[in-house]
């Protein structure tokens, strides 16, 4: 079996630093280099027609976000095409928020906290409907 620690020479920025930011921009694992340049290959031989042409042994572009969260959800205990996998939390947020239903007025409050990142709090405030208001909650780690 293969320990944590012999997977770090897959990320090449983890030889020269401690890399902590797996929030934003996360180490890069040498395989993505690969995968970079086939997406760049795809995009230079198929151009538009990558979104629906199925090209090698890999999904469509269309099929990518499902593809991705197949591979994932078994790591979440989530059953296969139950995750999609989204550029960045502010998206997701807003698909969330598009697909909710707001037609009970009384339920009117969203609540965030003062820590969330400020895209997901602009994506998620900007769907709102005008009888929602939104309540931020001020963390303890705040100051």
């Amino acid at each position: 079996m293969t320990s944590l620690l012999d997977w770090r020479v897959e990320f090449p920025i983890l030889a020269t630093c401690t890399y902590l930011i797996s929030n934003s921009l996360g180490a890069m694992p040498r395989a993505v280099y690969d995968k970079l340049r086939e997406y760049a290959d795809t995009w230079g031989t198929l151009g538009v027609r990558a979104w629906g042409q199925p090209h090698a042994d890999n999904p469509t572009w269309w099929e990518l976000k499902g593809a991705v969260g197949d591979n994932i959800a078994p790591l979440m205990g989530a059953p296969a095409k139950s995750v999609l996998v989204h550029e960045n939390a502010s998206i997701a947020n807003s698909i969330l928020i598009s697909a909710l239903d707001f037609s009970d007025t009384k339920r009117n409050k969203i609540v965030i906290s003062d820590q969330d990142f400020p895209s997901d709090v602009y994506s998620v405030t900007r769907s709102l409907p005008p009888h929602m208001h939104v309540e931020i909650v001020r963390s303890q780690d705040h100051d």
